[in-house]
């Protein structure tokens, strides 16, 4: 489960690392908050495209694709480190949306092979605390790293991360993992079913990645340029994210199943989003508030995942898991993709935040809404 949580980790490193280090590269590159916002995108972007043909890799070699995995961000974050201007960055998000495309197919294909239904809540859970870890330790390391070292070092020394994790794949996985399964007689109802839980979560997953891309990006820019809390602190926000966001995918992911049906955590997920936002949104009034609205929606929306994954995995054939997790990747990553850019074009048209909290509330509104629809749909 260890090599798994690395996987997640690693798979969505870069973007938390981005955000960490957003006041640095406005500084040192001279971007606006729209140029920002298209780093994340392009991650997104390539991670969603490249998500549904990786996915059918997955079905057939599980280790070349987890190694796969961990040699893209390992260059993404060391390109990142060294990148001379602007472009580079870019071209470093693009290496980090080649991770991101592996991640969930690859782990989702190991949890349906290696364990038993009776533990894939629990699986699932540790295994999508990775990307909250990621942040947690993007926001606790780089920040005084930068500091110390500068923003440059400090981001190329994470890389360590992503390395161990692609030698973990060679000494740990065995060779020939994942071959495609034979067709195991499922039963039309069945199979129609599966499929509609991969059409209810590719869509609302949309919203839900656009929103929590949006926050994840803008939260430590928006405490240090709007609250006026220092760089350091701002990137605790960060680590707070992520620690709220460990402590939810493990009790979402281990929980989720003793409420009968996925509509009904996923609803519950959507409205602590939408009151954790408001609460980012108030911050203005009440900077305080700033903290409590990371909390949230760590607990939240980054726990939305534990359980999608959990419901795709326990819908769908064996044989299919690594396409069908491809393809629910697509709506997250253009989520992602489009999320984030449309934050900073607003925060920059408008010169304040306010329109992207109201953009974002927007989106988790629309997700309560879409899985309320689906939620219906199962009466």
């Amino acid at each position: 489960m260890g090599l798994l949580s690395l996987a997640t980790a690693a798979a969505t490193y870069l973007h938390g690392a981005l955000s960490v280090l957003s006041t640095y590269l406005v500084e040192e590159f001279g971007v606006t908050r729209s140029q920002l916002g298209l780093a994340f995108t392009v991650v997104a972007l390539i991670g969603g495209i490249a998500a549904p043909f990786v996915g059918k890799l997955v079905d057939v070699s599980t280790r070349r694709v987890m190694a796969g995995l961990f040699a893209a961000s390992t260059f993404g974050v060391l390109l990142a480190a060294t990148a001379p201007d602007y472009v580079w960055v870019l071209a470093a998000a693009l290496l980090g949306g080649l991770g991101l495309a592996a991640g969930n197919p690859v782990t989702n294909k190991l949890v349906s092979e290696e364990f038993p239904a009776t533990r894939h809540g629990v699986v699932i859970g540790i295994k999508q605390a990775g990307p909250p870890m990621g942040l947690l330790a993007a926001g606790l390391v780089l920040p005084p790293l930068a500091v110390v070292l500068g923003w440059r070092w400090a981001l190329a020394l994470t890389a360590l991360m992503p390395l161990l994790g692609f030698v973990m794949t060679w000494a740990l996985l065995p060779a020939g993992m994942a071959r495609p399964v034979a067709g195991l007689g499922i039963p039309a109802e069945t199979r129609r079913t599966g499929q509609d839980t991969v059409w209810w979560l590719t869509v609302i997953g949309f919203p839900v990645a656009a929103g929590t891309g949006a926050v994840i990006a803008f939260v430590p820019l928006y405490a240090h340029e709007e609250l006026g809390v220092s760089v350091s602190v701002a990137g605790l926000l960060a680590a707070v994210i992520g620690i709220s966001g460990v402590a939810g995918r493990v009790l979402w992911g281990a929980h989720a199943s003793r409420f009968g049906r996925p509509t009904v955590p996923l609803t519950l997920i959507a409205v602590l989003a939408l009151f954790s936002t408001l609460a980012i949104w108030g911050a203005r009034g009440a900077t305080g508030l700033i903290w409590v609205g990371a909390v949230g929606v760590g607990f939240s929306m980054l726990a939305w995942h534990a359980v999608a994954w959990l419901t795709l995995i326990d819908a769908v054939d064996l044989s299919d898991v690594g396409r069908t997790t491809g393809v629910v990747q697509l709506g997250n990553s253009a989520g992602f993709a489009t999320g984030p850019l449309i934050m900073g074009v607003l925060v920059d048209a408008r010169g304040s935040y306010g329109w992207g909290w109201g953009f974002i509330t927007g989106l988790f509104m629309i997700t309560l809404g879409l899985t309320i629809a689906w939620r219906r749909t199962l009466q």
